[in-house]
């Protein structure tokens, strides 16, 4: 039968190896998951890059047909003004 000392042994010892492999296990998930984070992000800023970059030409000549029509009105209201 085991005594004190091999049952406080083997306890410390199940505590490290435990502590250990999960140490290690949990490294290793989180680099996985570090990376899929990473392609992810790398995926999504590409597409959002490719649709903004595609509809930019276009959102700049809206802005400036509408800051043209808001400052032929203010022109026309300050003729009117006369």
């Amino acid at each position: 039968m085991p005594d004190m000392g091999d049952r406080i042994g083997g306890a410390l010892g199940g505590a490290f190896y435990g502590i250990w492999t999960g140490f290690w296990h949990g490294l290793a998930l989180r680099l996985v998951g570090m990376a899929a984070v990473m392609i992810s992000m790398g995926t999504l800023e590409a597409v959002s890059e490719a649709v903004i970059g595609s509809s930019e030409p276009a959102l700049h000549a809206f802005a400036d047909t509408v800051d043209g029509a808001e400052y032929g009105s203010d022109a026309y209201e300050c003729q009117d003004l006369w």
